[in-house]
């Protein structure tokens, strides 16, 4: 039933999937982009909106959550800070 009316969708041009924010950045090209940052470097003046389904959320302490994020074929994980 969902599939069809996602196909249904998609057959007429409509995107089944909207989200209401702008994606400044893809999750492939981000990867792409950030992949030599070594393990603990924070860039704190760099912000970028990815889209993405989250597959698992995990807390570390009260202070640290970890997102799985999957989209476009590829896989993020995002760390984020409670504050």
């Amino acid at each position: 039933l969902r599939a069809a009316m996602i196909e249904e969708r998609r057959s007429k041009g409509i995107n089944p999937f909207p989200h209401k924010f702008h994606v400044s950045i893809a999750l492939a090209k981000f990867i792409a982009q950030y992949d030599y940052l070594e393990k603990d470097v924070i860039l704190e003046d760099v912000v970028h909106s990815v889209a993405g389904r989250i597959f698992s959320k995990r807390e570390a302490g009260g202070k640290l959550i970890f997102y799985d994020l999957h989209g476009e074929g590829t896989r993020l994980q995002v760390l984020a800070n409670a504050r």
